[in-house]
């Protein structure tokens, strides 16, 4: 709604409340999208940090279960070892 239209039919102070009244209205919508993008930002990085964690979680599971089979005398296959059906 234009400027002038809101004054008319207004006293001199009600228009000028009305003006603060939206700009604190834009302010504020500002504020809540500025807010919303961080949310967005915040809730990618802790999907990106959940999957690492959980990376983390399986590695010293691995690691584990490792030191258990070494203190029970099992033999440890390191991860660089050529599979018994590779032909080469």
């Amino acid at each position: 709604m234009p400027a002038a239209a809101l004054g008319d039919g207004l006293a001199g102070g009600s228009w000028y409340m009305l003006a603060a009244m939206n700009d604190d209205r834009v302010e504020l919508e500002s504020k809540i999208a500025v807010l919303e993008r961080t949310i967005e930002a915040l809730s990618g990085e802790l999907h990106l940090h959940t999957q690492r964690i959980q990376e983390l979680q399986d590695a010293v599971k691995l690691l584990a279960e490792q030191m258990a089979r070494a203190k029970s005398g099992e033999e440890i296959e390191p991860h660089d070892t050529k599979p018994p059906h590779y032909g080469g």
